[in-house]
């Protein structure tokens, strides 16, 4: 993994006095999988947790495919390759994909180099959606701490979600559960955390410091 994200690095936007500061968890750059799903109503299927942190056990990862209709041939698939997490579907194919990490002291200690907190929130960069529309449902220990609907034919774009600055992510692991309309594909690039967000400046500033991120992870 690179050193900047090894090293707990943050992007700090400026806006003032007030700032944001980016904190990724996730570039991707550990591959996974693929795993594949191409059985309607079967079991899940799902890799193995893999080490993703600095330290063995810090931080680990999980990817899972549920298929849930099919129109043959294809499949469902998730896979970590080139530094992408790519959601995969045939034409006919729909599924629920998820990518889950386990490791919550270490995602608090991200979270607590940058405190004190006035506010939070999980910051994702996605890379491409195909035309079906999607959503991105994001569990706690099986709990719902909040939900995105990803637009069709997104390019390059970043989104957040808000959660609790009290969030507490020892209680459980972090599953990100993403579905969609039939045929859906979905990439993205950076998981993180965006804290103490300046507003409504910073929600632009925030804008810029993802696609910086992303340009220099390209570099």
């Amino acid at each position: 993994m690179k050193s900047f994200l090894l090293g707990s690095a943050a992007l700090l936007v400026s806006a003032g006095a007030a700032h944001a500061v980016l904190v990724p968890f996730d570039d991707f750059s550990v591959a996974q999988g693929p795993i594949t799903d191409s059985t309607v109503n079967g079991a899940r299927r799902q890799t193995g947790l893999l080490n993703i942190g600095p330290v063995p056990g810090d931080l680990r990862r999980r990817l899972t495919a549920d298929l849930l209709e099919r129109d043959p041939p294809g499949g469902s698939t998730t896979v970590v390759a080139s530094g992408v997490l790519d959601i995969q579907h045939g034409a006919g194919e729909r599924g629920e994909n998820r990518a889950i990490y386990r490791g919550g002291a270490y995602l608090n200690s991200l979270i607590a180099s940058s405190a004190p907190i006035t506010n939070l929130a999980l910051a994702l960069r996605i890379v491409e959606s195909d035309a079906n529309p999607a959503t991105l449902d994001v569990l706690l220990n099986g709990v719902n701490i909040g939900t995105k609907v990803i637009p069709a034919n997104t390019f390059d774009d970043n989104f957040y979600i808000v959660i609790d600055t009290s969030t507490d992510f020892t209680v459980g692991d972090l599953e990100f559960v993403f579905n969609g309309t039939t045929g859906y594909d979905l990439s993205f690039d950076t998981f993180g955390f965006l804290i103490n967000v300046p507003a409504p400046a910073g929600v632009a500033l925030f804008g810029l410091g993802l696609l910086a991120l992303g340009l220099r992870r390209r570099v």
